[in-house]
C-alpha cells in the first residue's frame, strides 16, 4: 500500500441537450442524447453538427420514432463521435 487515494475513474453520463425541428409551420421537440462525460461537449457537437443530426431526427420523426412524451430521441454512443 502506497498511501496514495485511488484514482477516480470519470464515469460516463449520459446528457440530453434539447432541440426543436421544423416542418413547416409545425414543431417536433427532439432530445439528443449523448454519453460523454461533458454537457459541454455534447452541446459543441449539436451546435457543429446540427445538419446531421436534423436528418436523424427528421428520419426517426418520419418513421413514427416518438416517444411516450411526444419527443424525438436521437441517441449517439461516444464511437460514433468524431
Amino acid at each position: 500500500m502506497t498511501g496514495q487515494p485511488p484514482k477516480k475513474q470519470k464515469t460516463l453520463t449520459p446528457h440530453a441537450i434539447p432541440f426543436t425541428i421544423v416542418n413547416g409551420n409545425i414543431r417536433q421537440d427532439c432530445l439528443l442524447k449523448i454519453s460523454h462525460a461533458s454537457a459541454a461537449y455534447a452541446t459543441t457537437y449539436l451546435k457543429t453538427h446540427r445538419a446531421k443530426i436534423d436528418l436523424i431526427a427528421r428520419e426517426k420523426w418520419a418513421d413514427g420514432l416518438i416517444d411516450d412524451d411526444g419527443i424525438v430521441c436521437v441517441e449517439l454512443e461516444i464511437s460514433d463521435l468524431p
